[in-house]
């Protein structure tokens, strides 16, 4: 393996004996002639494939932030059932950058989906507490607990549905995504009598959450606990909700041959009433305006 340009003092442009380009990275790595062959015991991580953007960012990261990113990809890659993109490590490295430098900047930023995240990503909002920990030992600050629901959106929102794999995510005969968001948001507006906002943040909500749905159904897994004793009083209380989260239960099971728990279907409910009772109080101040 054959140096062929220096990023920095940690990672350096390659080619392989096939020919490959790659980076490679490690401690004192960069300290090399151009040309000469790669320290073998230096090289920590190899990265293939990488778009200029991702080039781009080793240039500016610290290398013990994409040291925690690069481990913290190989542990969502053993525990979780779904991919994650190829430059997923690059992803979440620029994450906790721009994390660490508002928190040394004293900027607190308000994250309204903590609870949302701590509920409906619980394993990943785990991971998220594990590397916030890690980040507080090895930079010496403190790092807030709701950093970790970001940074468990970061695992979700990078997910590679494309990718081929061993029946850990959806084939080509099963319902995608796109086609099941689709058909959730025609149920609720024509049951609501509304036109949803596809750009607003409540939309955004609720379709991540309905994603997470979608991979967890992929998967073969399925969302119970305690919590799921409070289904039939919401469903009580939100009939018109708890009528559309039976409808979009129906779509995966027509789909994906999946049944909703008790305990998905009432976050469900909860997120469509919540998207729908917005939708209805914007259109209620413009048709007060009229």
């Amino acid at each position: 393996m054959r140096v062929t340009a220096k990023i920095n003092n940690s990672a350096v442009l390659c080619i392989d004996d096939n020919g490959e380009e790659l980076v490679a990275f490690g401690k004192g790595i960069g300290f090399c002639e151009l040309g000469s062959e790669v320290d073998l015991q230096r090289v920590q991580r190899t990265f293939y494939d990488l778009d200029p953007q991702s080039s781009l960012l080793l240039e500016e990261i610290d290398p013990r932030v994409l040291s925690l990113a690069s481990q913290t990809a190989d542990l969502v890659r053993d525990r979780f059932a779904y991919r994650l993109s190829s430059n997923f490590t690059f992803v979440l490295a620029d994450h906790l950058s721009f994390a660490l430098k508002r928190i040394r900047e004293g900027i607190a930023v308000h994250m309204p989906l903590v609870f949302d995240v701590e509920q409906q990503y619980p394993a990943e909002y785990e991971v998220g507490l594990h590397l916030c920990k890690r980040m507080s030992r090895e930079f010496g600050l403190s790092i807030p607990q709701r950093e970790a629901a970001g940074i468990a959106l970061c695992f979700v929102n990078n997910m590679d549905c494309g990718a081929e794999g061993d029946g850990d995510l959806a084939d080509d005969s099963q319902l995608s995504f796109d086609e099941l968001l689709e058909r959730s948001v025609c149920v609720i507006e024509k049951g609501f009598g509304i036109d949803l906002d596809r750009s607003s943040f409540n939309f955004s909500r609720f379709a991540t959450h309905l994603q997470y749905l979608y991979m967890r159904a992929s998967g073969g897994k399925s969302l119970t606990s305690e919590n799921a004793s409070m289904y039939p009083m919401l469903a009580r209380e939100y009939p018109d909700a708890s009528d559309i989260a039976d409808s979009i239960a129906a779509i995966f099971l027509d789909g994906m041959s999946r049944e909703l728990s008790d305990e998905e279907l009432l976050y469900l409910i909860m997120h469509i009433n919540r998207l729908c009772e917005k939708a209805q109080i914007e259109r209620c101040d413009v048709d007060c305006e009229a």
